[in-house]
């Protein structure tokens, strides 16, 4: 019975090697691939069974593709009270808002759920949802400019 062999491509040249560290090679070429390119890789993942598609966001960004598509950034310079400042005030405005308001809004920026989901959970439409959050952030809005 003739033994199975293994071979890794090393220096341009295919190299016989024990299963363990053919094995080995493998792994780390796709952990490799999983830092270079998968983390930073938008992607769909379908449930046939369900019909249902997830949209999956890649886990990496650059400042430049950011910057692009209008996320700000606070400037290295600026001042902390400032800051202070404005997570008071925004706290204060979040205060005046009604209890399913609140609720709204902790689903979508502090639960981090699509609007989708937070649907789902209510049992109405996306397009409902969509339009309250849009409501009340004008809302925010007009509160914080006052």
């Amino acid at each position: 019975m003739s033994e199975n062999k293994y071979f890794i491509n090393v220096g341009g040249k295919e190299v016989a090697v024990s299963k363990e560290l053919y094995d080995y090679d493998k792994q780390s070429k796709r952990k490799i691939t999983y830092a270079e390119i998968d983390r930073k890789t938008e992607r769909f993942k379908a449930d046939q069974e369900k019909l249902k598609a997830e949209f999956i966001p890649s886990l990496e960004d650059s400042l430049d593709r950011l910057s692009e598509i209008g996320e700000q950034f606070a400037e290295i310079d600026s001042d902390f009270s400032s800051h202070i400042e404005m997570k008071i005030e925004l706290r204060q405005a979040l205060e005046q808002l009604s209890q399913n308001e609140q609720e709204l809004i902790y689903r979508l920026f502090f639960l981090c759920q699509t609007e989708r989901e937070v649907a789902d959970e209510l049992g109405i439409f996306h397009n409902a949802v969509h339009k309250k959050k849009i409501a009340i952030l004008a809302k925010l809005h007009k509160l914080l400019k006052n």
